[in-house]
């Protein structure tokens, strides 16, 4: 419910920055075809889940440019959060 999340705070931000920076690294992963496409697709699928929960969506928009270096990743979330309609 993005009305009862948590407020803002830099614990709460760095936990988000942590989670991404896994992502981030599996991705990459992937995304050079050091991990088997079967594999990555099952992970993708529970990802675009958390991906598009109002707290990583609220953070993200702050921690993206923590990112720039990869920018297929930056991509890959902005593809996930705008292909879900707000509010589902």
């Amino acid at each position: 419910d993005p009305d009862k999340l948590p407020p803002r705070s830099p614990e709460l931000t760095q936990a988000v920055l942590n989670y991404l920076f896994v992502i981030c690294e599996v991705h990459y992963l992937a995304y050079h075809k050091y991990i088997e496409d079967s594999i990555w697709q099952a992970w993708r699928s529970d990802l675009t889940r958390t991906l598009c929960c109002p707290l990583i969506t609220r953070e993200w928009s702050d921690l993206k440019p923590q990112f720039e270096y990869f920018g297929p990743f930056a991509e890959f979330i902005e593809e996930i959060q705008q292909a879900i309609e707000p509010g589902v």
